[in-house]
């Protein structure tokens, strides 16, 4: 049964379904029979029935008073009841004046790319006729998502996933991430790919969660330091590339521009894992209390305004990482960052950018040429202007080259070339470093914490790697948390390094410290070596 206006009931759909007669057909408010027969009735064929209104005008219907009930012959477009929305909300003009003046024009308005010319054009039709103005100062349109195939979702063609399958799986961030960074957001059509969802959840949910967990590992719950520090370049340049998020994001979303405002997101996570945490790395490990501390307090800082920035886009995961810092209240009842003046920002971003340029580069010579990152070489030649000293020592540590040497270029296009001539003092520390790579990886194997001392037993018949553990015995020992490293016969797995066979095996250190810190290591294996513990 399909009720139409002002009550009227058709009996089109009923007589299909049920083959039944006009005359079994209630009036849904008192459920009174028609009060009235019309001119016409149903053929045994069904057919006779008419729809139109100079059919519909014939049928009466009985109101709870006995009066007899007919449809109101004047049609306005619905629409119009739509324009109407600011006013009847508020039941303006008959009350509430100062609460709609308050209020009129409205911030925003968000629908469809359906409604510009139906509801979005009445509201204005009306608001300037009665008001002289506009009923709203800015619009967020938002396309259509169809299916994967770029058919409309169908229940009955079942061409799309189960919208609760989906948050289950990946969670509702994910989803609302996806579609907040889609071309469905520019008031286009989207085809949903749940390969999409999936692709936020591993290049940006779980990057992030991953970065939350090494500043867990490694900072004191009692003491922590929430104040960012720029004595280092790294510090430097991270927390201008905050405070550039940051702004870029409050541009956006001031602008109503909810799509530039959420895709920054997915590159600054991605600059804050693969190459302020992994170039920071050693800092979180080393001996340097002051310097430990600073890039503690630098991630936690930036960690925080990464929360605050993406908690409208991504609520759940904001709040997740807030709370995990160790703050009470809500991410959502936080102060927006106030914007800030980062000096000398520009040189920062530019000269850490030509960097990075460089490394990119120069990881695809080594490509080129086979040759893996943990092979130390001598140098790097670069054909572009000089860098300072401490962007320059990045390119050194992430292309695991000695020096670089900076020529003159033709001042459009950068070009590196690398010496890749290996020599066997070369060629031992890149021996080092897989030997390093290869236990680290047995430790995380054996579900180790950087708490857990290892004695490490090895079984070699190369003279190469036998000279390794000879000359930089006391690294690989600082290097894989080990109190002992000696060589005998065992049954580790046969590995092969470089070329190299080995055998090792590795086990908890029979001697246990109580609080053992991570600086502390070094002092640690010192001590072993001269029997103080």
């Amino acid at each position: 049964m399909v009720v139409v206006a002002q009550g009227i009931v058709s009996a089109v759909f009923d007589y299909i379904l049920n083959k039944g007669s006009l005359e079994k057909f209630y009036y849904l408010c008192d459920y009174t029979p028609f009060a009235a027969p019309f001119g016409y009735y149903l053929n045994e064929d069904g057919s006779g029935f008419d729809l139109h209104k100079h059919y519909i005008d014939q049928i009466t219907l009985k109101g709870k008073n006995g009066s007899a009930l007919r449809r109101i012959p004047d049609v306005l477009d619905c629409w119009f009841e739509s324009g109407s929305m600011p006013f009847a909300q508020l039941h303006y003009p008959f009350e509430n004046e100062k609460k709609f003046k308050d209020n009129f024009p409205a911030q925003f308005i968000a629908e469809g790319v359906d409604q510009p010319r139906t509801w979005f054009y009445y509201l204005h039709v009306l608001a300037v006729a009665i008001m002289g103005k506009p009923s709203f100062k800015n619009v967020i349109v938002n396309g259509i998502v169809l299916a994967e195939d770029g058919k409309k979702m169908s229940k009955r063609l079942q061409n799309y996933p189960d919208p609760m399958a989906i948050f289950n799986k990946y969670g509702a961030d994910a989803v609302r991430y996806y579609l907040a960074c889609s071309p469905v957001l520019r008031a286009e059509d989207l085809n949903f790919s749940e390969k999409g969802v999936e692709e936020v959840v591993k290049k940006v949910l779980l990057i992030l969660y991953n970065v939350l967990s090494f500043y867990k590992l490694y900072s004191d719950p009692n003491d922590p330091n929430k104040h960012p520090n720029d004595a280092n370049i790294l510090d430097e340049w991270m927390i201008a590339k905050t405070w550039l998020l940051i702004d870029e994001v409050a541009i956006a979303y001031n602008s109503y521009d909810l799509n530039r405002a959420a895709r920054p997101i997915t590159g600054f996570i991605n600059d804050l894992s693969t190459w302020y945490l992994r170039r920071s790395r050693d800092r979180f490990k080393g001996d340097d209390e002051k310097d430990k501390k600073a890039v503690l307090g630098t991630l936690r800082w930036t960690l925080e305004q990464l929360a605050l920035v993406m908690s409208p886009v991504m609520p759940f995961t904001a709040e997740y990482v807030w709370q995990e810092l160790g703050n009470k209240e809500s991410v959502h009842l936080a102060k927006w960052p106030d914007k800030q003046k980062i000096k000398e920002v520009g040189h920062i971003m530019n000269r850490m950018d030509a960097a990075k340029i460089i490394v990119e580069l120069g990881l695809a010579k080594r490509a080129e040429k086979g040759i893996k990152i943990r092979q130390p070489l001598q140098k790097i030649i670069v054909k572009g202007e000089e860098l300072d000293k401490e962007y320059t020592q990045l390119i050194i540590d992430e292309l695991n080259v000695k020096t670089v040497e900076f020529q003159k270029g033709d001042g459009e296009h950068v070009v590196v070339e690398l010496d890749m001539a290996i020599t066997p003092e070369l060629k031992l520390e890149g021996h080092l470093r897989e030997l390093v790579r290869t236990i680290n990886g047995r430790r995380k194997k054996a579900g180790l914490t950087p708490g857990d001392v290892i004695a490490v037993t090895y079984q070699t018949d190369s003279e190469e790697l036998r000279k390794v553990f000879v000359q930089y015995g006391e690294a690989l020992k600082k290097a894989v948390i080990a109190g002992e490293i000696k060589s005998s016969e065992n049954d580790g797995e046969t590995m092969e390094i470089n070329g190299e066979q080995i055998k090792i095996s590795i086990q908890k250190y029979k001697l246990q410290v109580t609080s053992f810190k991570l600086q502390d290591r070094e002092e640690f294996c010192g001590n072993l070596e001269t029997g103080n513990l």
